[in-house]
């Protein structure tokens, strides 16, 4: 880009200085200091002289053009890796330290090339060379202002600009929401768990009170290892980096974990659907755990998916 910055620079200097031949050339041909003939012939040379420029300045323009885009397109990938970085850093998969050195790299490299757009842009639109200063000189003087800033801001953002939503050195807010919808997920799977080996079913007194109860493992084939397998595979999957793959997991330990106790009422195994059977049990505190633990599963997926 130097190079051509240079050449746009001195074209535009040059052509400064050929319309001010004009002006002057303009002036004397109102005082009557030059003859008809000689301000012509003068006049057609300027014109062709600044023809000539003005084709040199046009295709200058188009090659900072096209710097200009591509320019453009690597600002917006250095910009959309430092989301990406920034996410992962949310959802705890990269460390503090990691996203600190990842994150200020990023930003040194965002920071460059906004300057050069921001010089680009301008030599682009400069119709005069009047202002311009050359990008090479103007990198230069800004190299120390870069360098010399050790602080936390050198990080969190680039001077003069907007920071971005998630702070560098703070778990952010979508972070904290993360870690206690993983807290309450393996909460719920731990329930799930522990809700087969439970009571699930008591004899009323009509039938015997003394015949005590039975756990859900005993109860149901189905619902008892259901419980025991998704519940452990819930706890496993709440310490997944990613919080969209915990979600979907979650959600679907949860709604097979409904399944397996709907299959076991259809089946017999659980045979609620009798109403005589029903007026000799009464159902216990394991079988409501198991549901409330299922649904609870299921709804921390879908807020974990929405927060990851």
């Amino acid at each position: 880009m130097a190079n051509e910055a240079k050449r746009l620079i001195a074209a535009l200097a040059a052509q400064d200085q050929i319309k001010g031949y004009i002006a002057n050339l303009e002036k004397l041909k109102e005082d009557g200091s030059v003859t008809e003939e000689q301000y012509t012939t003068t006049r057609a040379e300027y014109d062709q002289r600044l023809a000539a420029g003005s084709s040199e300045v046009q295709a200058l323009r188009t090659d900072l053009g096209r710097q200009l885009e591509t320019t453009k397109r690597d600002l917006e990938t250095y910009r959309f890796e430092l989301g990406r970085v920034e996410a992962r850093y949310k959802v705890g998969e990269i460390p503090l330290a990691k996203f600190r050195g990842e994150d200020k790299k990023l930003r040194a490299q965002i920071g460059q090339l906004e300057q050069s757009e921001s010089e680009l842009a301008d030599l682009i639109a400069a119709d005069s060379a009047v202002g311009l200063i050359a990008p090479a000189t103007k990198a230069k003087s800004a190299a120390p202002s870069r360098a010399s800033r050790p602080t936390p801001a050198a990080v969190s953002g680039m001077p003069g600009r907007t920071r971005p939503s998630a702070p560098s050195f703070q778990m952010s807010a979508a972070g904290v929401l993360g870690s206690k919808l993983r807290i309450a997920a393996i909460v719920a799977a731990v329930i799930l768990v522990v809700s087969v080996r439970m009571p699930w079913l008591a004899a009323r007194e009509m039938l015997g009170a003394d015949l005590g109860s039975e756990a859900g493992v005993s109860v149901s084939f189905l619902a008892g290892l259901g419980g025991l397998i998704l519940g452990i595979g819930s706890i496993v999957a709440a310490f997944f980096v990613s919080g969209g793959t915990r979600g979907i997991l979650h959600i679907v330990a949860g709604v097979l974990a409904l399944a397996a106790l709907g299959a076991a009422v259809a089946l017999g195994e659980l045979p609620l659907l009798d109403t005589y059977f029903r007026q000799l049990v009464v159902l216990r505190e394991g079988f409501y755990a198991y549901i409330a633990a299922a649904v609870a599963l299921t709804v921390m997926g879908f807020f974990e998916r929405k927060a990851g």
